[in-house]
């Protein structure tokens, strides 16, 4: 309806309808912690803190109203909190969340556990949105991860062969491309994500599949 919104702390801030410059304290909502991303989906928008999800919903800046989903799951990276044309995204302890502003589910539990997924450490995820995938770097390294939102495939890279640290993560909706920040030989560049030419080599690994064996 017009609303800009943004966050510092524990405050929410909404701006005048088509105001996009003007936030009048009278509108700001305060939650019961920091505020680690903020999203939308239809007229729903969504407030993650530190230890809880919420909605606040409203036609109107001065009838905005909040209300918790129920969801005790902290996103433990604020640069790993994405928008999505569904809902949002973010990364938890147990595993990657996603939430429409009704119900939260933790999307990646059929195909990894919370100890495998702690294992990826995602308090360093830095991440962005692009063909219906969760495309997501560890900040400071070159390794990284995507995860296709429909099918749950989850696919690993490694770029140490181009940069030895990507630091940020961004979605350009005009040309569709995802570009790193990245730190080569003490010079900072922006890197075109599957944007080479030639493909990268690698190593496929598959699960372990168990057989049946006879001992006498």
């Amino acid at each position: 309806n017009g609303m800009v919104v943004g966050y510092t702390g524990k405050e929410l801030y909404v701006s005048e309808p088509f105001i996009p410059y003007a936030f009048p304290a009278k509108y700001a909502l305060a939650f019961d912690t920091d505020i680690q991303g903020v999203g939308y989906f239809n007229q729903t928008i969504i407030v993650v803190t530190k230890t809880q999800v919420y909605r606040v919903t409203g036609a109107a800046p001065e009838t905005l109203y909040s209300d918790t989903t129920g969801f005790l799951q902290t996103c433990v990276s604020n640069r790993g909190f994405i928008t999505t044309p569904t809902g949002t995204y973010f990364p938890t302890t147990e595993g990657l969340a996603f939430t429409d502003g009704s119900t939260v589910q933790i999307v990646s539990e059929s195909w990894i556990t919370p100890e495998q997924w702690r294992d990826l450490s995602p308090e360093t995820f830095v991440a962005a949105y692009h063909n219906g995938r969760y495309v997501c770097i560890r900040n400071g390294t070159p390794y990284g991860y995507t995860i296709d939102l429909s099918t749950g495939e989850f696919t690993s890279f490694d770029l140490s062969g181009t940069a030895t640290a990507i630091y940020d993560i961004y979605h350009d909706t005009e040309t569709d491309e995802v570009l790193f920040l990245t730190n080569v030989s003490s010079s900072y560049r922006l890197y075109v994500f599957e944007g080479a030419s030639t493909d990268l080599p690698y190593t496929w690994k598959s699960k372990e599949f168990q057989d049946s064996v006879k001992y006498n």
